[in-house]
């Protein structure tokens, strides 16, 4: 198996079409459209990349095998035919085979991270959040089982080298809260933004106080994110499903915002119900709780539905991943103590005995919340410590598009210094219907053909997930949402004509829409987000993305925003003009142009900027 480096952020099919023949041997024909995985994904340009014009030289890579290896009387082709029977799960490779086990400090060796051998697990399926849940935690812990979040006993974990019981003392970082998370939200004309102004001068002025004391790099850095955030930061958490409907957590007053990237809808979550610091989730959360980021990979040692032993070709092989948080021997259920991990069935993403869609769903309808018992390898990838996870009830997580395998959460306690900024949230929160999940629903392509024959090839689904769609999106719905809110409804009518003049497939996609070019434009950055796990029909929305972007054009839309990323190269260059970019701003109705308006006014009266404007500023 050899690394195919990509040239290029996107791929074609041309390229992936091509055998490669390694130096080493050069008659050897390797073939790389086969296997996926997070190393294929383009490293993210930071902010201090592009003020330092630090241009990329990596963007991922593919793995290739010998092309002799892939058919199923190999060893090799028939394990993954078994692991792997569905299209979709060409991205699981790396994480079910290739994860690299976690670093244990002061250990110079990994196989503490790693454990072989049979373990016993209660797999649940998931229960409604309004639905009491079976599984309940001893101590009046408010931890529950959902998709991405499971438990293992503290003795298992244990084995796998972490410190379980040792709580490591560190200061948790602030993040700022990107201005994609701000642009949702308009001001109305006439509406009094005196009281927003205001808090943000008040927290502007505590973030400039020690700009003299930071090297220079991370001054840009700091001013860059003060003009595109309108100086909201909070803290970054690890999402727990809550069992009892209430945040819990550390350092946690409220009211929270609470946001998840990528920001593709005005989802800012608001919650109240915060729990007491001392109530026993809280402290656990805050004092105790490790959480582990596993992969499993496992071949059924018994039948479940009767208990009987399973010959060798009978045992199911499954792959599954997400988080484990690790229970004291004490807070584990009772009846549960001949079981070594719970598991939610969602975390189930590969299985054996799945060759269609329809045996996929009856495998997970017929899931009674079941214990087997598995010989397998569970890997630990990465630990977290107490503190940096919340748990978060699970209406909130779905509000906000997201699971519990690992998801990680913007926590920003509004009463301490954005009580403004939240009672602004409040009343459009109140006086809208909240935004539908627009998660797509996994799908299931059979990898196995009619005559019962496995394909191995994976290029449709590997063009999906390197095509540009997130980002063509994300910039049109930036653009599209710095429109005066008299342009925006012209442009919707505009745009929806032009796509009704196209094909009867892009005519469809407006129909699902439901003729809103908002949801229409969160759509497609949802489709190039989820590309990699589902077929979001991206062929479609790349067509669409050009014929919106042609209709923006000729309209006159701006082909960027002030407070993009753009902004960064603008100060790497010093080609900022405060004059410049206020008139970009003057039309804008968003808050993150009102913020970033008032941010560039104060900056301008202390000559902050300076080291950033052009010759002419």
């Amino acid at each position: 198996m050899v690394k195919v480096a990509l040239s290029s952020p996107y791929l074609n099919k041309f390229y992936l079409n091509s055998f490669i023949y390694p130096i080493e041997d050069k008659t050897i024909p390797y073939r790389f459209d086969l296997f996926g995985g997070n190393r294929m994904k383009c490293p993210t340009e930071t902010v201090q990349d592009l003020i330092n014009h630090k241009t990329r030289s990596f963007f991922g890579y593919l793995l290739a095998v010998p092309f002799s290896e892939l058919n199923t009387h190999s060893a090799f082709g028939h394990f993954l035919s078994r692991l792997f029977p569905n299209k979709e799960s060409f991205f699981y490779f790396q994480r079910a085979l290739l994860a690299r086990p976690m670093k244990i400090p002061g250990r110079t060796d990994q196989k503490d991270a790693v454990l072989e051998g049979k373990f016993r697990i209660k797999i649940y399926r998931d229960y409604d959040a309004k639905v009491c849940h079976p599984f309940r935690l001893n101590n009046n812990l408010q931890l529950r089982p959902h998709d991405g979040c499971g438990f293992i006993k503290s003795d298992l974990a244990a084995k796998l080298g972490l410190a379980i019981g040792q709580k490591v003392s560190y200061k948790k970082s602030f993040s700022y809260l990107p201005a994609q998370a701000l642009q949702h939200y308009s001001l109305e004309a006439g509406a009094s933004t005196q009281a927003l102004q205001q808090e943000l001068a008040q927290n502007l002025a505590e973030e400039i106080k020690d700009l003299d004391q930071l090297a220079k790099e991370a001054v840009g850095n700091r001013l860059f994110h003060l003009l595109t955030s309108g100086c909201v930061k909070g803290k970054s958490f690890i999402a727990l499903p809550s069992a009892d409907g209430q945040v819990h957590g550390t350092d946690l007053g409220g009211p929270l915002l609470i946001g998840r990237a990528p920001y593709d809808q005005p989802n800012l979550c608001l919650m109240d119900q915060v729990g007491k610091p001392t109530d026993a989730t809280t402290v656990f959360l805050e004092q105790q709780a490790h959480v582990i980021q596993y992969s499993l990979v496992a071949q059924d040692n018994q039948d479940t539905l009767n208990s009987k032993q399973l010959p060798d070709a009978d045992r199911a092989l499954w792959f599954a991943k997400g988080l484990l948080v690790v229970i004291p021997d004490q807070a584990w259920p009772a009846g549960l103590d001949q079981v070594d991990i719970v598991l939610s069935a969602a975390d189930i993403k590969t299985h054996s005995r799945w060759k269609n869609a329809q045996e996929k769903q009856i495998f997970k309808d017929n899931i009674k919340d079941d214990i087997v018992e598995v010989g397998g390898i569970l890997l630990a990838i990465k630990a977290y410590q107490p503190s940096e996870c919340i748990a978060l009830p699970i209406e909130k997580q779905t509000y906000l598009s997201g699971d519990f395998d690992g998801d990680n959460l913007l926590v920003i306690d509004a009463k301490k210094r954005y009580p403004a900024l939240y009672n602004f949230l409040k009343q459009k929160d109140d006086a809208k219907a909240h935004p539908l999940s627009n998660k797509f629903a996994k799908t299931f392509t059979p990898a196995f053909k009619a005559d019962t024959t496995y394909s191995f090839g994976r290029a449709k689904q590997i063009l999906d997930s390197k095509s540009n769609v997130l980002e063509l999106f994300s910039s049109l719905q930036t653009r599209f949402l710095a429109l005066d809110l008299t342009k925006r409804k012209d442009m919707e009518h505009r745009v929806m004509a032009e796509m009704q003049k196209e094909t009867e497939e892009i005519s469809k996609v407006s129909t699902l829409a439901g003729e809103r070019l908002d949801l229409l434009l969160s759509l497609g950055i949802k489709v190039g987000t989820d590309a990699y796990k589902s077929a979001t029909d991206v062929e479609n929305y790349f067509a669409l993305a050009k014929i919106l972007n042609r209709t923006f054009e000729q309209e006159g839309v701006p082909p960027a925003v002030p407070y993009g990323k753009s902004l960064a190269r603008r100060m790497g260059k010093r080609q900022v003009s405060i004059d410049a970019l206020q008139n970009e701003l003057a039309k804008n109705p968003t808050l993150a142009a009102l913020y970033m308006a008032s941010v560039l006014n104060e900056m301008k009266s202390k000559n902050i900027l300076n080291p950033f404007l052009n010759a002419h500023s």
